[in-house]
């Protein structure tokens, strides 16, 4: 059977979807006793089987549409914080790129450009809606709602798309001063936390986004190890009460 089908005919499909549509809830139809039916209970029971099969089928048809408009409006959030990467934003829209996020089934790019200059418009019939700001006070939103997030390779961004568990691809700006960013890109990478690349490899990278594993969350910070250290070379007990004045 189909996924969607499967999920409507599925007890934890029903609660799911029970609160966009509570219209729908199902009612089974009354199970019957050992005693002998009239026929209007008969008629009864048939009905309540009628209309549970009913409701069955309206629920089906309504998850199968919410399905499908979840597969065309899947988002690719892109952020570059407050800084400049013209180089990422202009790739984005190329006809190149637009189509391997289209194969991805990605249909809505918005991009966060920064200082940098906003991204041009997406060719008649790329099958991806271009949305682009340059600053907001929050980016928590944008992020909650993406399927995939691109980044800059700022620590900040990093971070905050990790801590939402978004799967994450990493662009390393070449062009900064010594490239300090690339360390932490390249470092997660390995540790299989998130994808990291280049603009040149930009479009290989996304190609090669549905052969990849899992990508694994980032453990949570454990502080105390590092509070240890610095009160060893301070020469400070750390079971010792500091008092403030």
């Amino acid at each position: 059977a189909p996924a969607w089908k499967r999920l409507a005919l599925s007890e934890q499909g029903r609660r799911a979807h029970f609160a966009r549509w509570p219209q729908l809830v199902l009612t089974p139809a009354r199970q019957p006793s050992s005693r002998r039916h009239t026929k209007c209970s008969f008629q009864r029971a048939n009905h309540c089987r009628a209309v549970t099969k009913s409701r069955a089928l309206t629920l089906e048809m309504a998850v199968r549409d919410d399905l499908a408009i979840g597969r065309q409006d899947k988002l690719v959030f892109v952020t570059v914080g407050t800084t400049q990467f013209d180089a990422l934003v202009g790739a984005l829209v190329t006809p190149p790129l637009l189509a391997a996020l289209g194969r991805m089934g990605f249909h809505r790019l918005r991009i966060q450009h920064g200082r940098g200059m906003p991204p041009g418009d997406a060719p008649a019939g790329c099958g991806v809606r271009v949305e682009a700001y340059a600053f907001k006070l929050s980016l928590a939103a944008d992020m909650d709602e993406a399927d995939l997030v691109i980044s800059h390779a700022g620590s900040g961004s990093i971070l905050e798309a990790l801590g939402r568990r978004k799967p994450l691809l990493v662009v390393v700006n070449e062009a900064l001063m010594d490239n300090h960013q690339a360390e932490l890109a390249d470092e997660l990478h390995a540790r299989g936390h998130l994808v990291a690349t280049r603009c040149d490899g930009l479009g290989r990278a996304l190609d090669d986004w549905g052969s990849l594993g899992v990508l694994l969350p980032l453990p949570v910070a454990q502080p105390a190890p590092f509070c240890a250290c610095v009160d060893a070379l301070l020469g400070v007990s750390g079971t010792r009460e500091r008092e403030i004045r």
